[in-house]
């Protein structure tokens, strides 16, 4: 039987590290942490390397004795233990529907306990889809005043293993529409902008992305529930992102 323990450790690890749903990339507030693991569906029982999060801003992680480790973001901490489900924060003390887990040096924590560090909302799964473009917009937040300017973030993945060069007809790359809760076009970004009336071309390297950023501003609107859609203006592949709801309070 000794004889045959490592063998039925290694197998045992095998059988743990593939029954753990793991993603590839996520960015946090611009930042994109790539994991070397093939993509999979993204939920809260997916398992993510937290070192890998060692090079964001505000971030910190450190061992402490028993198998547990400090976890500090911004002005929150976390105390997690190796299998076990609760955690002690700076928030309350709450319980992960999976343990966090030590598996080749890495700790790896439900992405659940992702969620509690960030915030759902600083969080984007970055899209792996194969040979096609990725077309994905999103807002520095999700409720503003009418005083605030809103940052849109405008990102073009390339998921092929080539480059793509974009062919535009004039200098205008896209426009910016905001939308009343009855579809109503209330804003349209391109309407009081010149562009240069020349064809233009951008090219976004293979397993690359092409990032856009434009400040908003919403001094014009009222109180109530509104939706943000970018239109991309190019040649040759057509473009839609999913609208993004906002609220002015």
């Amino acid at each position: 039987m000794k004889r045959h323990l490592p063998l039925i450790i290694l197998i045992s690890l095998f059988l743990i590290f593939n029954s753990i749903a793991m993603v590839n990339a996520l960015e946090i507030n611009d930042t994109e942490i790539n994991f070397d693991i093939s993509p999979q569906e993204l939920n809260n029982k997916s398992y993510v390397p937290l070192n890998q999060f060692n090079r964001l801003e505000n971030f910190l992680m450190e061992n402490l004795q028993d198998n547990r480790h400090l976890i500090i973001y911004k002005n929150k901490h976390f105390i997690i233990s190796i299998s076990h489900k609760i955690v002690k924060s700076s928030q309350g003390e709450f319980t992960l529907k999976t343990k966090p887990v030590s598996l080749n040096n890495h700790l790896l924590v439900p992405f659940e306990l992702i969620n509690k560090i960030f915030n759902n909302q600083d969080i984007v799964q970055e899209d792996k889809q194969d040979n096609k473009l990725a077309f994905k917009i999103s807002t520095n937040k999700k409720t503003y005043s009418n005083s605030d300017i809103i940052e849109l973030r405008i990102k073009i993945v390339n998921n092929k293993n080539q480059d793509i060069t974009l062919e535009f007809n004039s200098g205008q790359k896209y426009d910016i529409y905001i939308k009343n809760k009855n579809g109503k076009v209330i804003y349209s970004w391109a309407k009081n902008q010149i562009f240069i009336q020349t064809f233009v071309s951008e090219t976004i390297e293979a397993n690359s992305k092409l990032v856009y950023k434009e400040n908003i501003d919403i001094s014009d609107l009222t109180k109530g529930t509104y939706f943000f859609e970018v239109e991309i203006i190019v040649q040759d592949y057509r473009l839609k992102a999913q609208s993004i709801q906002i609220n002015i309070n």
